[in-house]
């Protein structure tokens, strides 16, 4: 603070003389020059450079605040993308483990079950070498033998059929091959695959014959036969040829399956 003068009237020529109060009693001064009266102030200047250095201060201050928002949100941002990198990688793995081990067994009890949505029926079997010269026209085979399997149908072992276990379409298929020495007589080579069912009689599904196959010297002939079939549960299937003497004696050369679309 800082001390200025002051008067009452600043009208030297007025015609009453300024009137001051001391002590709460009247002062009157001496005609003449008026006595200055000490006054106390405030200079100005100073408040209004402490309200700018307080405004500087709070933009610092704001402007600091909003960065490390910024910083923060960053920051939680690439901590949240390596977290979903992290489980991308586990959930990769885990799916090229299922897809290396695709049948899951897990045990409840007694009873095993197995993880598969499903399993596909299907089975490819090869032809049954018969040693004895009494050829039957139904035909036996191979069911574990070479590049042979069964999934989810029956081999029955006793006439040679294969029964499906579930209704369905499924694709059946066969193949026969014959060979002989100076085929003089042409004879009828027949190559059919039927079903036993519910039916009486025999229904025959797919049918096929070798034609021009006789000639003079070694000859061989091959019949195939396949296309979709709709077939029952407890379905048999079976591959019936004429003149089974002269069928062939390779394995691969003769064959018989099927598998469900």
């Amino acid at each position: 603070m800082h001390t200025t003068p002051c008067s009452m009237n600043s009208d030297l020529g007025s015609a009453y003389p300024p009137v001051f109060m001391v002590d709460g009693r009247e002062l009157q001064p001496a005609m003449g020059h008026p006595i200055p009266l000490q006054c106390w102030s405030f200079p100005p200047q100073r408040v209004k450079s402490r309200r700018r250095d307080c405004s500087e201060v709070c933009v610092v201050t704001i402007v600091l605040l909003t960065l490390l928002l910024v910083l923060a949100a960053l920051g939680f941002g690439a901590f949240q993308i390596l977290k979903l990198q992290t489980e991308l990688t586990q959930l990769r793995q885990e799916m090229e483990a299922q897809s290396d081990m695709p049948t899951v067994q897990r045990h409840t009890g007694n009873e095993e079950i197995t993880a598969e949505k499903e399993i596909r029926q299907a089975a490819h079997l090869t032809i049954k070498i018969e040693k004895s010269q009494a050829f039957e026209k139904t035909l036996r085979w191979v069911p574990k033998h070479g590049r042979t399997f069964i999934r989810g149908v029956v081999y029955k072992e006793d006439d040679g059929g294969l029964q499906v276990n579930e209704t369905g379409l499924y694709f059946v298929y066969s193949r026969v091959e014959y060979e002989g020495v100076n085929c003089e007589s042409k004879k009828i080579l027949i190559h059919e695959v039927f079903k036993k069912s519910k039916h009486p009689e025999p229904i025959i599904l797919l049918r096929g014959h070798p034609d021009n196959y006789c000639r003079k010297g070694h000859w061989s002939a091959s019949s195939y036969v396949g296309g979709v079939q709709k077939l029952d549960r407890l379905d048999l299937l079976y591959v019936n040829v004429t003149n089974p003497a002269l069928l062939s004696h390779e394995h691969n050369s003769i064959f018989f399956g099927l598998f469900k679309i």
